[in-house]
């Protein structure tokens, strides 16, 4: 999302980011996540350094996301956190949702990250 506030502003949108659980969504779907699969794992390490670099973005592993490890591990065990994920996964799966990253622009399902800006 390194690209969201430019697009935002050049498309006129607002994000409404809404974390859900990857795995139900895999399962649910029966695919298997990248790191299941080797040759997905190794392509999509390659496409994901790829893209860094045409954006200009530093790419050093899984982001951090700035989250200190223990104050995430507390807040998952939290039951309203955890009842707030399965309903936001739920709903993301009523929607159609089978992978991520998903946009949804006027109803139109459109999945991975090289797809805002196209609907």
């Amino acid at each position: 999302m390194t690209q969201a506030q430019a697009m935002s502003a050049r498309l006129e949108i607002r994000w409404d980011l809404r974390p859900v659980v990857y795995a139900k969504l895999l399962e649910t779907h029966g695919l298997l996540g990248p790191g299941e699969v080797p040759a997905k794992r190794r392509a999509m390490f390659a496409d994901v350094v790829r893209c860094a670099r045409l954006l200009g973005q530093p790419f050093s592993g899984p982001p951090a996301q700035g989250l200190p490890a223990a104050w995430l591990a507390d807040r998952i065990r939290e039951p309203c956190l955890k009842a707030d994920l399965r309903a936001l996964t739920q709903g993301a799966l009523t929607e159609g949702v089978f992978g991520v990253p998903t946009f949804i622009c006027d109803g139109d399902l459109f999945w991975g990250h090289d797809r805002p800006g196209t609907s």
